[in-house]
């Protein structure tokens, strides 16, 4: 049994990564940091020089300058801490970016666009709706995976059902479906279809390539007694087609009358594939877990807790290539609103797991969710400084 002692004796232990700051252009005023697919890419939202939003992206290798990728009136976007646009970047070069368009007075009524670069961020397609609907509702917390046939699989947060008054959170009550259409290299959306008719309302998505070929999704669920664990659909099939019905990824059992904005990341290199997730559980204790994808029964295996013992979650995470698990999260500490990132370190078979602190943060939703990306055997990281209030970028060695 992990005690509280226990984590915190392995918490103090150093796994000996240096941070060295990047010098990434991101202005004052930016959040909602991001990495595409093999941290090629940073994006990231920032507040324009006439006061608008930006979409920006820049590469962090030097040879890639900061681009626009889009920009509207700040009436005309919703944007908060949690849901944030996309980066995808396929084998061609080609790129897909998606972000949350407004689409009517209400505060939840946006739509999921979506929009295709083929060369290189020079020119994008006009911006197009993920989803079939018209209706004045929520539609957002996009994840995107290149598919081997060309183009991408986009899934996301569906409200077109939920109406008849609001929620305690003042969300349109009724129920949040997930969703998965592909998207092809003109920026249009094909195949929409259903995948889970009832989830967490407002809990990121997370979507990955498979070992061996195919994709799984993992998002937070919604059962009929309000437990929100998560579940999983995978599919094997190279056109991403051919999707399994939802299985639990592990059975926490956290029953919660409201949604804990708090999901998912998953992390692979091709090889070895891994989750990472925030949860109280059926005790109400805060935990980070972890748990490896087993090939043969095309299900996560037991889960593994990483924290050093009051975690707020917000997880990113990546897979080195050596197998070992990178996983980043949001630790409370004792001073009032105080916080700091932490980094884990799992290898494959590991019982016992150190973890270090990577900066001071604040414990607000200011902070956002970091973001995490393997590049050889270096690690990237990304989050938003609330006092310096900007994006900040770093690489991580040991």
């Amino acid at each position: 049994m992990i005690t509280l002692a226990l984590l915190t004796a392995l918490a103090s232990a150093s796994t000996d990564w240096e941070l060295v700051e990047l010098d990434a252009p991101t202005e004052a005023r930016s959040m909602a940091p991001r990495f595409s697919d093999g941290g090629d890419w940073l994006s990231w939202i920032e507040v324009g020089a006439e006061g608008g939003w930006v979409l920006a992206s820049a590469g962090l290798d030097g040879g890639r300058a900061r681009a626009e990728v889009a920009s509207a009136a700040r009436e005309a976007w919703f944007v908060n801490w949690a849901d944030r646009p996309v980066l995808s970047s396929d084998a061609t070069g080609a790129m897909a970016a998606t972000w949350l368009r407004m689409n009517g007075e209400g505060t939840y009524a946006y739509d999921a666009v979506v929009s295709v670069s083929v060369d290189g961020g020079e020119r994008w397609t006009s911006p197009t709706k993920l989803h079939s609907d018209d209706v004045q509702g929520e539609h957002g917390f996009v994840s995107l995976t290149p598919r081997a046939a060309g183009g991408w699989a986009a899934c996301w947060l569906d409200g077109r059902a939920m109406g008849g008054g609001h929620d305690a959170h003042g969300h349109p009550a009724g129920d949040m479906q997930l969703r998965l259409a592909h998207v092809d290299y003109e920026g249009a959306p094909k195949r929409e279809r259903v995948l889970d008719e009832r989830v967490c309302e407002c809990c990121p998505t997370a979507l990955a390539p498979l070992p061996g070929g195919g994709a799984v999704l993992v998002y937070r669920d919604r059962a009929e007694d309000e437990t929100r664990d998560f579940s999983y659909v995978f599919c094997t099939d190279p056109e991403l087609d051919r999707w399994s019905s939802p299985r639990a990824v592990h059975e926490d059992g956290w029953v919660v009358d409201g949604c804990p904005v708090n999901g998912a990341a998953l992390a692979s290199n091709g090889e070895e594939l891994a989750v990472a997730w925030f949860t109280m559980g059926a005790d109400a204790t805060a935990q980070v877990l972890c748990a490896r994808w087993d090939r043969d029964a095309s299900a996560f295996g037991a889960p593994q807790r990483v924290d050093a013992g009051k975690p707020l979650g917000r997880i990113s995470a990546a897979m080195l290539p050596s197998g070992e698990l990178a996983v980043c999260w949001l630790e409370e500490l004792a001073a009032p609103d105080a916080a700091e990132w932490r980094l884990a370190i799992v290898e494959r078979g590991e019982e016992e797991v150190s973890s270090q602190r990577l900066l001071g943060a604040s414990a607000s939703r200011a902070s956002g969710i970091s973001a995490l990306a393997a590049r050889g055997e270096e690690l990237l990281l990304s989050c938003a400084d609330v006092e310096e209030r900007r994006v900040r970028a770093f690489r991580l060695t040991r």
